[in-house]
């Protein structure tokens, strides 16, 4: 009866609760409080409806309110799991994974084994990494509740231990786990995979592999279900194990059953030459030459259907590792007879680059050319029948293919790099023309699909990118990108092409519209955020650099939030050897300089649009400086991940044009630069924000530290490096060079340290410091004074590019609808000789902007350590020196202000009024010239966007700019 009872109540607060779900589920966060005030009126004691409201406030907001809530929730140490369920929703939500922990721990302690608040604790403690709770924890729980899982879950906690401390892993930990598997195993309690797998794992990581081999081949190994997989971690182990001869058979016999195992093939080999090395009078070469041959006749005889091409490029691999070990000379293998059987096979699919271009390294220059000349020929002796019928669509196809393959091969030889200017002029026409043509059959179906002839037309524009020497040729390219783009509106190669160039030419607009088709999702917003995050500010557009901002740091939050969930799915599974895979994932990713970086444009980006005084900024301090790495960030810096894909372009270059180790290496240093610079100038502002000046040797200022002091030191330190890089220390204007596509976008510190406004900073920065520092006014007047004309100076060198009068002139000319004379010049063509620099606009406008609040706490440190004088030390003989530094700073805010005003962009690019008509008085219908009005109304469109927002922006500083004379003027009269 007392349990029907107790399950009535139940279903009455389920039945009570039902509205307040739906309306947190769907939005209506508002109606959730209402009705939790309204239950909470009824009956004070339900928990659950508090932990809802809690969650409700939260996601309306009112995170201060929401947080009281939830406290005086905890601190009632519910154990009921509708609540406890609600308040870790909550504490989720707000990323309070270890309030988790003490949530549970609090339930455990009032209901004490009971086993879903022990498993709930366990994974409280998975999310927190917390591995030596989540030990002690599990085996209890195996103690309570004799179930193998949770016995296993606490093995696993302890190679988890292992792995947090590499110097205790081998000696102490993965031995106790060792054991404690041991145990079950002799009293013969292993019955699942998952169990065998996780002893396999600490055999592994103890270097154990033939106690692998050995669980492998006896009884126990009958746990491994997959016979694929038991073959497999048996031959791993032989292979650690140096057991060349019985891996050797083992693959032997798996490359009969998958002739295109391409793992197999590779290990295969390298047990052959092991054999030989150890025993040159054996016939391992020989008998590995042997069955290559027999696997490639295999697949040769007529009724092999379909054929597979692990076999055909099997003897190509066999070379390449034979010259590695210096055996080539044992064997002989002819690579261009080997290479032309494959092409003539399998010359027709996409996969033929990929798979040839990796061995190309062991022929020499004239069995090169021989190749060439013999995959052109058998091309020419299958034309391409252009014009052909249904029925012959994909034999014409394969034919195109084929083609294409073979230009991409010639590229990689470095064929089109011995061109002369002529003959790369006509290498794009015929590119062009092959395009077109190629049209004809992959146009068949609907724009939708992919083209195949796209080849043809990326191979032109890369060469044309590499003949570029100026921003006029690229807007060129970008008209035949767009052109191609919209005949195969789904190919991602062309998308990532004119996403670069439009960056490049500081037309951010049209970036983000890019980056929107190419649906970029999870990981990639890691692997390929760094193009868009590199240009999304330096182009001046703000509010789109902040939707941005605000999708990239969601994905790593919600990472920071899901790997955990995945990782418990994992220990509930049973998926033990996946454990640390996630770990290390999720430290990767949450360790990627890109997650970094973002914070800190977030940070800035907040000084530009929201953040004009220091009143703000202290209302907003809680989260505006909240960051991982705001304690030491020289040491973060050192321990961020690059995980940029810079293999993202297809550019089939030859190895001596593609990105080296070195080159990518140094990016990424100017990467770690570029984001400590400006995380010490955001830490510089916090430093003075909680470094309260108070002025005069009686309070005994020069035996207290002052963090500025500490910071700017790094920034310093920081700054000299950047300097000195060879990546940062470069002339400008840089001209367009034939690099490779895959090069990473030069960063802006390297426009921040061109134009000196590190300088400026530093000199900025050091005034502030003085002031906040032990020494009298008058012993500081003179170097306030300097840093603050040097600052100026630096300022006033700056040059930034605008829409020039007759430029503007020309355009509106160009794009007026009324004029009827036909020799007008086409909007697009004019566009190309227009000179414009959104970036230097966008540079100039973020640094004004931490520079107004840095001249509002040079004023607010001036005016304290003025009010901070005892009376009668004012009436003496320090007012002139106060009225001095006033005076220079009053200075320093005018000049500046004349700065800005004088950077404001005045000109905006004309729009086509009427589009249509503007086409038939130019007397032009051709696709060229339509997709070329298109693209100059949208990058006219972009421009504007970033000159209104830098302009606005830049007028709002002007006006706080203003309000801090204001206040100096009134400071000044009250001193005299």
């Amino acid at each position: 009866c007392a349990h029907e009872a107790k399950m009535a109540t139940k279903e009455v607060t389920e039945r009570r609760l039902r509205p307040l779900y739906d309306s947190i589920d769907n939005g209506q966060f508002k109606k959730a409080i209402q009705l939790a005030d309204k239950l909470l009126k009824k009956r004070q004691d339900q928990t659950c409806a508090k932990a809802l409201k809690a969650l409700a406030l939260h996601r309306m907001g009112k995170e201060d309110e929401g947080q009281s809530v939830a406290a005086e929730v905890q601190r009632q140490h519910p154990t009921d799991d509708a609540t406890l369920q609600a308040m870790t929703t909550y504490y989720k939500d707000t990323f309070q994974f270890e309030a988790i922990c003490d949530l549970y721990e609090g339930a455990n302690k009032n209901l004490p084994k009971n086993e879903e608040i022990m498993t709930h604790l366990f994974m409280a403690y998975v999310r927190v990494r917390d591995y030596k709770q989540q030990q002690k924890l599990a085996l209890g729980l195996h103690k309570a509740i004799p179930n193998n899982p949770y016995y296993f879950w606490g093995v696993m906690s302890i190679v988890m231990q292992g792995y947090q401390d590499p110097t205790m892993e081998q000696t102490m930990y993965l031995p106790l786990a060792e054991k404690m598997v041991q145990r079950f195993i002799s009293e013969k309690k292993i019955d699942a995979e998952a169990e065998l797998k996780l002893y396999l794992l600490i055999l592994e990581r103890m270097g154990k592999r033939q106690e692998m081999l050995k669980v492998l081949k006896e009884d126990l190994g009958r746990h491994i279900h997959d016979p694929v997989e038991k073959d497999n971690l048996e031959l791993e182990a032989m292979m650690k194990c140096d057991m060349w001869t019985d891996a050797t058979q083992k693959l032997t016999r798996l490359l009969h059953t998958f002739p295109d195992q391409w793992s197999y093939i590779k290990d295969y080999i390298s047990c052959q030459i092991r054999n030989h090395q150890l025993n040159s009078e054996s016939s391992a070469l020989r008998v590995a030459k042997e069955t290559f041959d027999g696997l490639l006749a295999t697949q040769q005889k007529e009724d092999s259907k379909p054929r597979v091409r692990g076999p055909f490029l099997a003897p190509l691999e066999f070379l390449c590792q034979l010259r590695e070990a210096d055996l080539d000379g044992n064997i002989e293998i002819d690579p261009v007879e080997n290479i032309l059987v494959y092409f003539r096979e399998f010359g027709g699919k996409p996969c033929c680059f990929d798979d040839l271009h990796i061995f190309l390294s062991v022929l020499s220059k004239d069995q090169i050319r021989e190749m060439l000349k013999c995959m052109t020929a058998i091309v020419e002796e299958n034309p391409i029948d252009y014009d052909c019928k249904e029925e012959d669509l994909r034999t014409n196809l394969a034919k195109m293919q084929r083609h294409i393959n073979v230009l991409q091969l010639e590229r990689f030889c470095g064929l089109p790099l011995k061109m002369t200017g002529e003959e790369k002029a006509k290498y794009i026409q015929d590119m062009k023309q092959f395009y077109q043509k190629g049209l004809q059959l992959g146009g068949k179906g609907s724009n939708m699909e992919v083209q195949l002839a796209t080849p043809y037309i990326l191979l032109a524009i890369l060469v044309a990118m590499e003949a570029a020497q100026d921003t006029s040729k690229l807007w060129d390219i970008v008209l035949e990108l767009e052109v191609a783009s919209q005949k195969n509106k789904h190919n991602s190669q062309l998308s990532l092409l004119l996403l670069k160039l439009y960056a490049t030419l500081g037309a951010f607009e049209l970036c983000a519209d890019l980056y929107d088709q190419l649906d970029i999702k999870h990981i990639q917003v890691d692997t390929i955020g760094y193009l868009p995050r590199r240009y999304m500010m330096a182009c001046g557009t703000f509010a789109l650099a902040n939707n941005f901002l605000t999708f990239g740091l969601q994905f790593y939050f919600n990472t920071q939030k899901e790997m955990g969930e995945f990782i418990i799915q994992a220990y509930k599974n049973g998926s033990f050897p996946k454990i640390i895979e996630m770990v290390e994932m999720r430290e990767r990713i949450l360790s990627s300089f890109l997650f970094a970086t973002l914070q800190v444009q977030n940070q800035l980006l907040q000084v530009v649009r929201s953040i004009s005084d220091l009143a703000t900024l202290r209302r907003l301090s809680k989260q505006f400086f909240r960051t991982k790495f705001e304690d030491d960030i020289t040491i973060a810096a050192s321990k961020l991940c690059d995980n940029r894909d810079l293999a993202l372009f297809e550019d089939w270059n030859p190895p001596s044009h593609q990105l080296t180790e070195e080159t990518i290496r140094m990016s990424f240093e100017v990467e770690c630069l570029h984001f400590q610079v400006f995380a010490y100038l955001i830490k510089c502002l916090q430093c003075s924000l909680d470094t309260p000046t108070e002025g005069g040797a009686e309070e005994n200022a020069s035996d207290r530290e002052n963090p500025l002091s500490g910071t700017l030191t790094g920034l310093e330190t920081v700054l000299v490096e950047a300097r000195r890089h060879p990546m940062i220390n470069v002339k400008f204007p840089m001209k367009i060079t034939s690099l490779p596509v895959n090069r990473p976008p030069v960063s802006e510190i390297v426009i921040f340290i061109a134009n000196n406004y590190d300088k400026a900073f530093l000199n900025i920065l050091r005034s502030l410091e003085l002031l906040k520092g032990p020494k009298e006014l008058s012993e500081m007047e003179y170097d306030v004074k300097e840093h603050l004309e040097a600052a100026i100076q630096v300022l006033r060198d700056v040059v930034i590019v605008g829409l020039s009068d007759k430029d503007l002139a020309i355009l509106n000319e160009a794009v007026d609808t009324d004029r009827q004379y036909h020799d007008r010049k086409h909007p697009f063509h004019i566009l190309k000789h227009v000179s414009m620099d959104t970036k230097a606009l966008s540079m100039f406008t973020q640094v004004v902007s931490l520079i107004v609040l840095f001249c509002e706490l040079l004023m607010e440190c001036l005016l304290k350590r003025i009010s901070s004088l005892p009376k009668k030390q004012k009436k003496k003989t320090k007012i002139p020196n106060q009225s001095v530094c006033i005076n220079h700073l009053v200075w320093f805010i005018s000049e500046l202000q004349s700065l800005v005003t004088s950077h404001l962009p005045r000109n905006m690019y004309p729009k086509i009024s009427n589009l249509s008509l503007l086409m038939k008085k130019l007397s032009l219908t051709d696709e060229v010239t339509d997709v070329g009005l298109t693209i100059y109304e949208n990058v006219a469109e972009s421009y504007n966007t970033s000159f209104k927002e830098c302009r606005s922006v830049l007028k709002e500083k002007l006006n706080s700019l203003t309000q801090l004379l204001k206040r100096l003027g009134a400071s000044g009269s009250i001193l005299e």
